[in-house]
């Protein structure tokens, strides 16, 4: 249960007579899901960059290729400052004001912390997760329970409504275990999504199943799979992001799960090199798709990075794994819809980052060395970017697919 999930629950809670229980089940030993793991920030209208709602749909419509939903994109940009609004309140004190510039937008609008008094970061996920965490579990008519699996939705027949939920303990030996009942007016499914399961992978977006993936294990549809089994409809889950930036671990570079490069890092400065050319070959801020298409055009295949780097090391393994992946955790699909047929498999495709002492600076310099601690950044001397970062030509932007 990450952020949607906890926001709901809070507000339920608030919104009901205090007699009326809202009961939160959740997967895992802790709340917080992969919104925990986010580190980039949170977007919202931002009315001192000559920003406005219908600007902010514009550019939602726009990096989705006009396959959006325009009526949701309207209410997202319309309600997103006084969601910003209700979280600031929730976590108290400076909230969510460093503002920078994410891929895709025309306009800074994606918000996050300030490092805190003593320099320490203040990861935006965590912190928002740890806030709502605690209101949560300090309001009487909300029950937490940990480690519960839902397994069905029960309806009323007769009337074809919700009833309520099947459950049972996670761990339970699935043959012998009974599932328990709740009874509730009304449920809410904030189970997130499904990048973390195979078989789903395999039925909505084929191209994908063997990727690395930064989600956590949770990530495996539950709430798709069981709202699916008592008829509610489904849209657009072809349609499966995969961010342009993950970190590559040289100790291990076919590893199936990843650390996300944050796209924060790019928004501050950070600069992407080709290893053919030793040079920059894209704006950074590009929408995801486009920056990953670049990437794939761009890097190099795995073995081959491999090979230069570690030449002493067997890459059999690497290359059988790569053959079977296609893609890999930096390159994108290209989320193309259904009538554009097969999507092309792609290779595990390798490009540098360039962080210069200034966006170390603006990114936050004690979370940087968390990531060179575990072996994903390295430091090097006399590499100034600076003078050739530029941003300016993100947008207008053009999609091969839109021309």
């Amino acid at each position: 249960l990450g952020l949607a999930g906890l926001s709901a629950a809070i507000s339920a809670a608030e919104a009901q007579d205090p007699t009326v229980q809202v009961v939160v089940l959740e997967k895992n030993n802790k709340l917080g899901g992969n919104s925990a793991k986010a580190t980039s920030g949170i977007n919202s209208v931002n009315i001192g960059a000559r920003d406005s709602i219908n600007r902010f749909v514009e550019d939602t419509i726009k990096a989705g290729h006009n396959s959006g939903n325009l009526e949701l994109a309207t209410l997202m940009a319309s309600k997103s400052r006084e969601a910003l609004s209700w979280l600031n309140d929730q976590v108290g004190g400076e909230g969510l004001t460093n503002c920078v510039r994410g891929g895709g937008h025309s306009v800074p609008r994606t918000l996050r912390f300030s490092p805190g008094d003593d320099g320490r970061p203040r990861p935006v996920g965590w912190t928002l997760i740890s806030a709502l965490t605690k209101e949560a579990l300090s309001k009487p008519n909300i029950r937490v329970l940990k480690g519960i699996e839902c397994t069905g939705i029960i309806m009323d027949e007769k009337s074809n409504t919700v009833k309520g939920v099947r459950y049972r303990r996670v761990g339970s030996e699935s043959v012998l275990a009974e599932d328990e009942e709740l009874y509730s007016d009304s449920i809410v499914l904030a189970s997130g999504g499904f990048a973390a399961s195979v078989e789903l992978l395999k039925k909505y977006a084929p191209n994908l199943a063997e990727l690395p993936t930064t989600n956590g294990p949770w990530a495996t549809g539950d709430g798709l799979r069981i709202a699916e089994k008592v008829g509610a409809k489904t849209r657009d889950l072809i349609h499966v992001q995969v961010h342009p930036t993950g970190f590559l671990n040289p100790s291990n570079p076919s590893n199936k799960s990843v650390f996300l490069a944050p796209e924060a890092l790019r928004a501050c400065g950070g600069l992407l090199i080709s290893p053919r050319t030793g040079k920059r070959f894209a704006n950074e801020l590009l929408p995801r798709d486009l920056l990953s298409e670049a990437i794939f055009e761009n890097g190099l295949p795995l073995e081959e990075w491999d090979k230069k780097h570690n030449p002493s090391s067997s890459t059999k393994d690497v290359c059988d794994s790569t053959e079977r992946k296609g893609e890999e955790e930096l390159v994108t699909n290209g989320e193309k819809s259904q009538d554009d047929g097969d999507k092309k498999k792609r290779r595990i495709t390798v490009v540098a980052m360039i962080l210069s002492e200034k966006v170390i600076e603006a990114f936050g310099l004690t979370a940087a060395r968390f990531y060179q601690k575990i072996g994903l950044m390295q430091a090097h001397n006399n590499l100034d970017g600076d003078d050739c970062y530029t941003c300016d030509d993100a947008y207008p932007y053009e999609s091969p697919r839109n021309k």
